[in-house]
């Protein structure tokens, strides 16, 4: 695996890494991490011959922030993380042996307690790292704090019962103690069953869970075929959900807040929305963390600083926007709005 150095520790966390030797990159990988980073992976933002420059926004180390121990929300969300990034691994055909496992090189973001993965498209990896030791770290972290303890106690029987642990089987603890969390899985099978007012489709049914006892309703239009009673569904409920809408004064431009945490600066490379055409504004300014519906914007250490109704913030310290806010990076003047969809 190539030699990994630390660069910039701070809000902006830089890794730099470089091949050993008879290493090479893999380009088809490399496009995958260059052109659309996934969730929770460290973004590739150069290759310069046999080193590779990745970053996150992030604050510490995994390792150093288990010493502080886990709450009950960080310690799920965590395994549920850990979950999202293995799926997309084996969704976007990656090589499960090029991430990073050790919590040395698994870094967090203080703010929205997200974790970032340092994954390397290495063209001939080595062997793969189980994720039993990661869990086990955070079952000891967990433990003597607010955190059942039976999940705990699952958790671990999970990791010293099995070789391969299965993902489907960390969701099911996930949600069986915290289920608010259910929907944040990626490419679950549980979002496979769809469901018309409690109805069960036979696709589903078969996909998920095989022929086994029990009722299954099919689609109305089979049900027809074989002269059956269609049940008529009940109509949707419509929760609308806040979307945080930001307007550039300048030209005019809507710009949709996207995530959980959504990034602002001068650099594609370190920003979801690029003000590439201001030079006053940093690479990477401030964040927008959203979270239950609510909105908050953090300055990202920037050098000419970020402007809430007027007033400067403090560096590293989230502050609420409501609707109606207006908010200021350097001399990039934007109206922030809360919409319902």
């Amino acid at each position: 695996m190539a030699r990994l150095k630390i660069k910039s520790p701070g809000k902006k966390l830089q890794i730099k890494a470089h091949l050993s030797f008879g290493e090479q990159w893999n380009p088809k990988e490399r496009e995958v991490l260059e052109s659309t980073p996934p969730e929770g992976f460290m973004r590739l933002e150069m290759v310069n011959g046999r080193s590779a420059f990745y970053s996150a926004p992030a604050d510490m180390t995994l390792e150093r922030y288990l010493d502080g121990g886990l709450d009950r929300t960080t310690f799920f969300r965590m395994i549920m993380q850990i979950v999202n990034v293995l799926r997309q691994i084996e969704h976007l055909h990656l090589k499960f042996a090029n991430l990073q496992m050790e919590p040395k090189w698994i870094f967090l973001n203080c703010h929205s307690r997200d974790l970032y993965f340092l994954y390397q498209p290495l063209e001939m990896p080595g062997d793969p790292v189980s994720p039993h030791k990661l869990l086990n770290l955070l079952a000891n972290a967990a433990s003597g704090y607010d955190t059942e303890a039976k999940a705990i106690d699952e958790l671990r029987r999970l990791t010293a019962m099995t070789a391969v642990i299965q993902n489907s089987d960390l969701e099911a603890l996930v949600v069986k103690y915290m289920p608010e969390l259910e929907s944040g899985f990626l490419y679950s099978s549980r979002k496979k069953q769809k469901r018309r007012g409690g109805t069960v489709l036979m696709e589903d049914y078969e996909e998920d869970y095989g022929f086994g006892n029990g009722t299954v309703v099919m689609d109305d239009e089979e049900q027809s075929d074989l002269g059956a009673t269609t049940i008529i569904d009940d109509e949707p409920v419509y929760e609308p959900v806040n979307v945080g809408v930001l307007r550039r004064m300048r030209t005019g431009e809507s710009v949709r807040i996207e995530g959980e945490v959504f990034r602002l600066g001068r650099s594609h490379a370190s920003a979801d929305y690029c003000i590439e055409d201001n030079t006053a504004v940093g690479r990477a300014h401030a964040e927008i963390i959203t979270r239950n519906g609510r909105f908050y914007i953090c300055d990202s250490n920037s050098k000419n600083g970020t402007y809430l109704n007027g007033t400067r913030l403090a560096p590293m310290r989230e502050t609420e926007m409501l609707s109606g806010s207006e908010l200021r990076l350097a001399n990039e003047d934007f109206e922030f709005q809360i919409i319902q969809e």
